[in-house]
This record gives C-alpha cells, structure tokens and sequence, in this order.
C-alpha cells in the first residue's frame, strides 16, 4: 500500500498543469457552421426574431400598436428555441435585471413591451448598423462554456480509468466482477447502494452531507476506492466550500476502503507552500491530520490518482 502522506508530498513535487488536454474534448461546443453560407435553424429563427422586433418598431412609429401581442408571442416563441438564451436580446435582459426565464415565464405583456420600446432605443438601431453578427452565439458559447464544466469532471474520471482499461459496470448482476467502476453520481446511483449494502460499505459521508453521492466507486478485486473529484483553481466563495468537502471527504476511517479525495486544477499546487495564518495554510494541516489518523485514504491531483491506480493494479497482475 502507498503511504498516503509520501503520495501527498509527491503530488506536490508533480504540480498540476495550467492547462488540461481533457477541457477542449468537453467543453468545445460549436454551434455556427464554418461556411458563412450555410445557415441553421437557430439562425434561421434570429433572423426572424430581429424582423419581428423591426416590424414592432415600424409599426409603432406610425402609431399602429394592433399589433403588439401577437408580434410578442411570436417573439416568445423564437425565444424558446435552444441556444436563443445566447441571441444579442436575450443578453441585454440583464440590463434590466431580467433573466432569459424570468422574461419568457414571470413578466406580463406591459413588462414585455416596456423592455421591447427599450432596446428598440438602446440596442436595436446600433446592432443594425453592425450586422447583427450572428458570432455571438458562439462565442457567449464560449464564455459560458464553464456551465458545462460538471461533466468535465465525469469525463476526465472516465477518461484516466479508460487508460488503465478499467471499464464502467453496466449491470448489477456483474457486481462481483473483480475490476471496474461506476459514477454514483452520474446515474449509478442505484448500482452504489447494491455495491455497499452487499459488501458493507458504511459510506457515512452519505448521511452527513444530505445523501450527496460520490463521484465514483472503482473496485480493484478486494479492494475499493471511493473517490470524490473537485475542480478548483483559486480560493474564496464556493471554491472554499468545495474544498472543505473534499478534506472532509477523507475523515471517513473503513478498513478495505481508500477514501479518495482528487483535488484537480492549479489550487492543488498552491497547497505546497500556502503562506501562514492563511485559510489555505489550515486547509493543508487539515489534509495532513486527516492522512495521518486515516491510512487507507488519499488527497492526490492527477499525478497522484494516476500512481494510485497504477499501484492498484500492479497488485492485482503479479
């Protein structure tokens, strides 16, 4: 068995990687064809929605407003169509304060047409003149693309085990298969109740955080690893709540189960020498007092994660 502390300590001799070759594989999301010719239907449906908004203008400049409602609906219809979160209207409802559901399902028509006259003032015209560049939908895909970030934990979980040609379990029958993993909370959920009623696992993590799920289970022939994987790169807000979990995580003392705590992004490397009096500071002696009381458990980057399963499994072919 590896010394949990000394894998501690390596990990922090092997820092984590500014930039992470599995992020582009998940996050890259593209939504505009290459060729400038060639349109889609969340295009097509822009279009139409700044025609209606240009009718609703031209209409109303000549003091005809019969028409108010329905060229609304029409636009709340447009709206709903995946990706119009990301149209240049949509995006100046946070002027008002508004979100892109609040607008579709909470405003009346007056609030509607209140914001409709204001973006006719403060938008419209100014968007026409540039062409109403159908980039935006790319790029705010771009920006936001960190709301796709959950699954980029789940894939690189995936991705490492693949490696190792550790295979996901697909069936209960199968539960006493010598090597394979699940993600409880990516859909195994079930499988993981099985798998700890019928082996004993205690997972009293469970009850003291509202039935949270862990984010994997691998089982290396009598061995188990549970595992929960965290993303963090800097410290304040829900960075620091995360990482109060992912020690905690690993206070949880059972004989036969490693406890393990995957700590990826750059805040890894900091933990090396954080300056004293630091939250940080106390967050590292809280790992280490954990990994001394706790044997069986680990805190690792992906250097770390990857030399524990390797260790693993070299047991396991000898």
């Amino acid at each position: 068995m590896i010394n949990n502390k000394e894998l501690f300590f390596e990990c922090l001799d092997n820092p984590t990687k500014n930039i992470d070759s599995v992020a582009r594989e998940v996050l890259n999301k593209v939504v505009l064809p290459i060729d400038n010719d060639t349109s889609t239907e969340l295009l097509e449906r822009n279009g139409k929605l700044i025609d209606l908004i240009t009718q609703y203008n031209n209409l109303n400049l000549k003091g005809d407003s019969t028409q108010n409602i329905t060229i609304l609906k029409n636009i709340d219809e447009i709206l709903r169509y995946d990706g119009m979160n990301f149209c240049h209207f949509s995006q100046y409802l946070m002027i008002h304060d508004v979100t892109y559901d609040m607008y579709l399902n909470k405003l009346t028509i007056e609030e509607k047409e209140f914001i409709i006259k204001c973006y006719l003032k403060d938008r419209h015209q100014m968007y026409l003149n540039r062409g109403y560049s159908d980039i935006i939908f790319q790029v705010l895909n771009d920006n936001y693309s960190h709301k796709r970030k959950g699954s980029l934990g789940v894939e690189k979980i995936k991705k490492i085990l693949s490696n190792f040609n550790i295979k996901r379990l697909d069936s209960e029958n199968n539960i006493d298969d010598d090597i394979y993993f699940i993600l409880p909370d990516a859909g195994d959920d079930k499988l993981f109740s099985k798998i700890i009623e019928k082996y004993a696992i205690h997972f009293d993590f469970k009850i003291s955080h509202q039935g949270k799920m862990p984010d994997a289970l691998i089982k290396i022939n009598d061995s188990f690893l549970i595992l929960e994987h965290k993303i963090l790169k800097e410290t304040g807000g829900g960075q620091d709540k995360q990482m109060t979990e992912i020690i905690d995580f690993i206070s949880y003392d059972e004989r036969f189960v490693n406890y393990v705590s995957f700590m990826d992004g750059i805040l890894f490397n900091d933990l090396k020498e954080p300056r004293l009096s630091t939250k940080l500071y106390r967050d590292k002696e809280n790992i280490l007092e954990n990994l001394n009381r706790c044997k069986f458990n680990y805190f690792v980057n992906e250097y770390g994660f990857n030399k524990l399963i390797s260790n693993k499994l070299k047991k396991v072919f000898r």
